[in-house]
């Protein structure tokens, strides 16, 4: 599984406006997303329940925040997201 192709399968999600993927030290993953759907109170359960996910694509963790970080080259900033994950993960 690359992290590259669950970041599109979340991106395809119709309630996700956009998502970035990043493993932890334990190999776990979490997903990132900002949703298009304000009335979701657990975005976990609804990346489950309605991604296109294999058992092994499923995130141990779905933070949901306002805006994924990018870089001034348009990449996503995955050393932002692993210091926003440590603060979660505390």
């Amino acid at each position: 599984m690359s992290l590259e192709n669950l970041e599109e399968k979340l991106r395809k999600c119709s309630f996700i406006k956009d998502a970035a993927v990043t493993t932890s030290a334990d190999s776990s993953i979490t997903a990132f997303v900002c949703l298009n759907d304000t009335t979701i109170k657990d975005a976990t359960e609804a990346v489950k329940a309605n991604a296109d996910l294999s058992f092994w694509e499923i995130p141990e963790r779905v933070t949901v925040l306002d805006a994924i970080p990018y870089m001034n080259n348009g990449k996503v900033d995955y050393a932002a997201l692993k210091s926003i994950s440590e603060v979660y993960e505390q």
